[in-house]
């Protein structure tokens, strides 16, 4: 009669080591899967810059060479613009729209994921997380887009609701003009605009997390911003601190 040899089993000790490599593999991976799948996200955030900075130059090529203004009054969007009412002020996403296509209403990012980054965290008051679907913008401009608006007095003053021409842009290269943005409060978005002495304050901080116009969502707290020139760079809470103010509008 044939024999055959007898099956062996897992003693407790053999499962329990298997149990805890398995726990020491998970504890390594998990954090890389996750890390590598934020720089994907921070990729894909560039990518959205870069496809604004390109949309920022077609506009201004069919405007004579002037980008869009930050802020839009709803009386000169609605005569501007007679086919699309609207019931409040514009921004400058929406001037955007016939070279980034978005809907009509303010949650751009319901047609237009282009305005949200994918690593933007944004919540709502009960602080659920808002879908990114919901979210309105994720990305703030500098005052580069502001242009400029002389007083009764003479007096040339920045404004958000002037357009500003290309050609006026001090060293394009190293002027910034869009970047990651802070939520508002509980709102769906960020400011459209961040001015010089706001960014200062965020910049004086030790712990960027502290930031309130700001958002150092990208790995390693880090930014990325869009310069005029079309280029993108991701930028440390550090190197960012060095700026200077004419880097922030485009103006010695």
């Amino acid at each position: 009669m044939e024999k055959y040899p007898s099956l062996r089993g897992f003693t407790l000790v053999e499962l329990l080591t298997v149990v805890a490599i398995i726990g020491v593999l998970s504890a390594i991976l998990i954090p890389t899967i996750g890390s590598v799948r934020a720089s994907a996200r921070a990729a894909q955030g560039a990518s959205n810059l870069r496809q604004m900075g390109v949309g920022m130059q077609a506009y201004a090529a069919d405007h004579q060479g002037f980008l869009p203004r930050v802020t839009i009054k709803k009386s000169d969007w609605n005569k501007e613009h007679p086919d699309d009412q609207v019931g409040g002020d514009q921004m400058w996403t929406k001037l955007l729209r016939d070279y980034l296509p978005q809907q009509s209403g303010s949650k751009t990012g319901q047609e237009n994921q282009i305005f949200v980054c994918p690593n933007a965290e944004y919540t709502k008051s009960n602080g659920e997380l808002y879908e990114s679907d919901k979210l309105s913008r994720t990305y703030t401009a500098t005052e580069t887009l502001f242009g400029i608006r002389v007083l009764s007095s003479g007096t040339k003053v920045r404004d958000s609701k002037t357009s500003r021409s290309l050609a006026t842009i001090e060293d394009p290269s190293k002027t910034l003009l869009v970047l990651d943005g802070k939520q508002s409060g509980t709102t769906g978005g960020c400011a459209s605009s961040t001015i010089w002495s706001q960014v200062q304050g965020d910049l004086n901080l030790e712990n960027p997390d502290s930031s309130s116009y700001l958002d150092f969502r990208q790995p390693s707290d880090s930014i990325n911003v869009l310069f005029v020139d079309g280029r993108v760079s991701r930028l440390g809470f550090q190197d960012l601190s060095t700026i200077e103010e004419k880097q922030w509008h485009g103006r010695l």
